[in-house]
This record gives C-alpha cells, structure tokens and sequence, in this order.
C-alpha cells in the first residue's frame, strides 16, 4: 500500500509538470546551442580629394621677357623758304647733325651710321622729274635703275630710288608727278656699292618715320 501512494502521487506530479510545461507556466530555458554572430559592416568613404592641377614644367617657369625696342631718337629740321617743318626718328647706331646750314637760307640736316648717310638739304634750289624703268624719257629729270616705296607718318608719298652710280635719292610724288625736289628739300643718300639689306632697312623707317609738322 505505502509502495502505491507514492506510484500514484509520483505520477500526479509528473503530469501537474507536463501539463504546466505545455501550457506556458514554465518558462522554457534558453538554449545553450551556439549562434552565429553577426557582423556589421560600416562601408567608410575614402575623403573627398580636390583634384591636384596638372603643372607642367613649361607653365611654371616664367614667361620670357620680350626684347626691348630698339633706342631711338628724335631729331626735328627744315621749315626755311618754301620747304616744311619736320620731325623724323633715329634707330640707336645712327647720329645727326646740322653742319653747314645758314639760318634762314640753307638748312642742311646730315643723318650717318658707319658708311651710310642721309642729306637733307633746303635752300634756293630747283629740281627735276624722276623716270623709273619703263617711264618715257623726260628732260631735265633723273633716271633710276629701281626703287622702295615708303609713306611718312604724315602720309607723303616717297620713292627711295637707285642711281646709276649705286647711290639713292629720293622723290615725292607731288602734282600727280614724281620730283625729286620733296616738301622737306633734296633728300640723298650715300651708301657701300655693296649695300647691307638690313642697313636699307634702317633708312626706309627713318623715311617713313618723317611727319611734317
């Protein structure tokens, strides 16, 4: 009898404990079964990098200076009789002066650079036509055997021609004609048999460079 009370009250109490179980009254234990762990990853952008400019060897060296203007010089003559006022520049290596000239009847300007000159000379005096290769024969006029054209600042129409002798003159065109008696008197030039184009050069921007005041 005592062996069957405790059967009976041993199995009372395993199902008060099934029972409870499955209705919830029991809390169930957390399981000790592993679990993955789970890995947040946070993506990190790199900084914003301001673009770095490109320098070439060639834009950081400073830019070359120009070379500087030849050294020039201005001379002013003339304005005696008929004849004009002028001005005129000189490129550095060239002098003038004023030898020979008598207030008020000669003005004689001398412009020279080595075995180059330029005589401008106003006084009492007439002139004459000037005939180019393939102009008709004129009397009482000079023959060239070619010539440069140049305008003044002021805008005279010049003829730098080429006398049988290698030397220059020069003439203007006046009255629908060419003379070489010019507004600023006889204009002539001395110069080497064998001239140096870069000297010529020189003479033709003293020409032009005349501005009749």
């Amino acid at each position: 009898m005592k062996y069957l009370i405790t059967v009976v009250l041993t199995g009372l109490v395993v199902g008060l404990a099934v029972v409870a179980y499955f209705k919830g009254w029991i809390p169930s234990l957390p399981s000790n079964k592993p679990q993955a762990a789970s890995v947040q990853t946070t993506e990190v952008s790199s900084p914003t990098q301001n673009p770095v400019p490109d320098i070439s060897v060639e834009s950081a060296l400073p830019s070359p200076s120009l070379s500087p203007s030849p050294v020039t010089a201005k001379v002013q003559a003339g304005g005696i009789l008929v004849f004009k006022k002028y001005s005129l520049s000189l490129p550095n290596g060239w002098a003038s002066s004023t030898e020979g000239s008598v207030p008020g009847q000669i003005d004689k300007l001398n412009l020279g650079s080595g075995l180059y000159s330029i005589v401008f000379t106003q006084a009492a005096m007439g002139g004459g036509g000037c005939v180019y290769p393939g102009d008709p024969d004129q009397q009482m006029s000079v023959k060239f055997n070619g010539f440069n054209a140049v305008t003044t600042s002021t805008g005279e129409k010049l003829r730098v021609g080429v006398l049988p002798s290698g030397n220059r003159a020069v003439c203007e065109m006046q009255n629908g004609s060419w003379g070489d008696l010019t507004e600023f008197g006889h204009i002539d030039i001395t110069n080497p048999p064998t001239p140096d184009q870069a000297v010529l050069d020189q003479i033709n921007s003293i020409l032009s460079s005349i501005k009749k005041l």
